[in-house]
């Protein structure tokens, strides 16, 4: 439930945990939040604070540059291996997909968690038409990175948009079977993401 709630954003970067409020709003004691605390400080979601409590871990700057090379490896080997498998099946929930995001960006029919949610897809399904297990166990080890970025991306301005533009571009050489252009896009979409990053790092310091 921690977790969701960093994930979700109920708990945003930064926020100090306070245990005798979480544990009346759960409906718990307050010594299964303690080690569940315990246990998310160990995989890095929470944070010591100086003064003796604990917070929702920040996003650094090193934080962005470390998953933007994790990604960069990643996400190419991803896609190359993707587009040999890649069915027209999968195409069309692509497109599908992307048609979602255009009309909520259109209407504001839908909030900001399912926008990420389906362009978190995109990016899966890669991974998963990738055939090789092992790259998909690595992407989900690194997974709380990509939701925590996605879910700060979010918050600028305008990414929306740049994001499904980008996104239909990657798709358009996918069903090309264009792998260099695929590749190159995925490039330019990643780095992309770590300047707006860095961007609104550098604004609320």
């Amino acid at each position: 439930m921690l977790k969701e709630a960093i994930f979700s954003g109920e708990l945003e970067p930064g926020e100090r945990i306070i245990e005798t409020r979480l544990a009346e709003e759960m409906g718990i004691s307050r010594t299964p939040i303690r080690e569940a605390i315990r246990h998310l400080e160990s995989e890095g979601y929470i944070e010591s604070m100086d003064n003796g409590g604990v917070k929702v871990s920040e996003i650094t700057e090193d934080d962005i540059k470390e998953w933007h090379e994790i990604k960069l490896v990643f996400d190419e080997l991803a896609m190359r291996k993707a587009i040999d498998n890649i069915t027209e099946e999968v195409i069309e929930i692509l497109k599908e997909d992307l048609d979602k995001v255009e009309e909520a960006i259109k209407q504001k029919s839908i909030d900001d968690e399912e926008i990420i949610n389906l362009n978190t897809d995109f990016h899966n399904k890669m991974y998963e038409i990738s055939g090789n297990k092992l790259i998909k166990t690595i992407k989900d080890d690194y997974q709380k990175y990509n939701y925590m970025m996605r879910k700060y991306l979010s918050k600028i301005e305008g990414r929306h948009q740049q994001a499904l533009l980008e996104h239909k571009q990657i798709l358009e050489a996918i069903i090309n079977r264009d792998k260099e252009r695929a590749v190159e896009l995925s490039r330019k979409h990643r780095e992309s993401s770590k300047e707006a990053l860095l961007n609104k790092l550098e604004e609320v310091k």
